[in-house]
């Protein structure tokens, strides 16, 4: 089936002026659909919301963030737990690179154990413990026409807001569970970078996109938690 085959429903030109975002990915499919597609659904330049598929592990992923963060008046890194193809590990560089984010500035919307359950979360809550076989297994059941090839970004994107609220209440529930970052499966903050996105194209409603930034806090958060967790288990 052809991917986003229908008309998108346009919004009226609301946008912040001016301001500017880049998203650097490690995928460069997934993340590609469904960060243009937001981009599209606003009609967006790429200088106002520029992605930026690297195919790369999440240390470069951040290094790319942090050369690029001068140009943009907003800088995130989207990167995976688990590496690809790869059952239950996580990436090597992973902590590496959330240190690294702290110290320059950049945002992180993490995924764990990827991309894809932020996917499944805009069709349902889910809390058990996912692999990426099983994550893109759930999805492919789901109707969005997900498969290797991508999915149609049309029929996720209604859905959007049940993911946000799927999300925050998936993070609280962990958060609470699991002082480090890394033992939360599942477990993903691309939801924290959305309302970013929403709130910059006007497709947010105010006083959500400011609870939800207050929930979130810092750029440094997911590195305090991730000194915090180490502290915990001793690691």
């Amino acid at each position: 089936m052809a991917r986003n085959s229908r008309p998108l429903t346009r919004r009226a030109g609301t946008a912040i002026e001016a301001e500017t975002i880049v998203i650097v990915c490690e995928g460069v499919k997934t993340e590609e659909i469904y960060f243009n597609g937001i981009r599209k659904e606003y009609r967006l330049a790429t200088a106002r919301i520029n992605f930026i598929g690297l195919g790369a592990d999440p240390l470069t992923v951040v290094r790319r963030a942090e050369e690029l963060k001068s140009d943009y008046d907003h800088a995130w890194a989207v990167f995976d737990v688990e590496s690809a193809g790869h059952h239950g590990q996580r990436h090597p560089s992973l902590e590496a690179a959330i240190a690294r984010a702290d110290r320059a500035g950049i945002r992180c919307a993490i995924s764990h154990p990827c991309f894809e359950l932020w996917l499944i979360l805009h069709f349902r809550l889910h809390t058990a413990y996912l692999t990426n076989d099983k994550a893109r297994s759930i999805a492919r059941d789901l109707p969005f026409d997900y498969d290797d090839k991508g999915f149609d970004f049309d029929k996720l994107w209604p859905y959007r807001e049940t993911a946000l609220k799927n999300a925050d209440q998936l993070d609280r529930r962990k958060r609470q569970d699991y002082p480090s970052m890394v033992d939360r499966n599942p477990w993903t903050s691309v939801h924290e970078l959305v309302t970013r996105l929403l709130t910059i194209t006007g497709g947010a409603d105010p006083g959500e996109a400011a609870q939800t930034q207050q929930n979130v806090g810092s750029p440094s958060r997911v590195g305090t938690d991730q000194a915090r967790g180490r502290r915990h288990s001793g690691r």
